[in-house]
């Protein structure tokens, strides 16, 4: 057993070292050490479209410990239309508590982008329902933050799509919105 846990603990090790992280303090935890390489590992399955590890990396990383890694999981695979990949990110999005799913769906790159924002961009109509239907588990002001997420230049997720003529898109979204009440509706168009 003690022998076992050596290995385990010297992969661990060699792949955090091949991964970048060469400086291993010694008051990080086995389990830290794990969490890392899971989701270096996410973020490298959802692009290369590896739907077994994707998978299997969903049934054993803890989503709470790494948040900002689905969010950067997801926005990748979004980004490039990866469908499997998107659901077995959203069912982890589901595990979240409330406040770490609005993280997620309301993560934005460097340009304001978020996931939501990617999928309408590119037209990826069944994503953006996947993201939509995520979005709509969130409480309705939480609803409002993810909708109304804008780039700096002022476009959003509606704006986007409207002006990519991708109208099942924008169906999709006015849908979402048009669940909200009247008030909230307003807070959104």
């Amino acid at each position: 057993m003690l022998l076992q846990k050596k290995k385990h603990k010297d992969i661990i090790e060699f792949e955090l070292s091949r991964l970048g992280y060469k400086e291993f303090e010694k008051d990080i935890s086995l389990q830290e050490k794990i969490d890392f390489i899971c989701s270096a590992l996410l973020s490298l399955a959802a692009q290369e479209n590896n739907i077994q590890i994707t998978e299997f990396l969903t049934e054993i990383i803890s989503p709470e410990k790494l948040t900002m890694s689905i969010a950067t999981a997801l926005f990748i695979a979004v980004q490039d239309g990866r469908m499997e990949i998107v659901k077995l990110i959203i069912g982890m999005i589901d595990k979240l508590s409330a406040e770490d799913r609005l993280k997620v769906l309301n993560q934005a790159t460097k340009d304001g982008s978020t996931a939501l924002f990617m999928a309408a961009q590119n037209g990826h109509t069944e994503i953006t329902g996947l993201i939509i239907s995520a979005i709509g588990k969130l409480s309705t002001e939480d609803q409002l933050k993810v909708l109304n997420q804008a780039r700096p230049d002022g476009s959003t997720a509606l704006l986007m799509a409207a002006e990519n003529d991708h109208a099942e898109i924008v169906k999709l979204i006015i849908s979402a919105i048009g669940k909200l009440s009247t008030e909230d509706q307003l807070k959104v168009l």
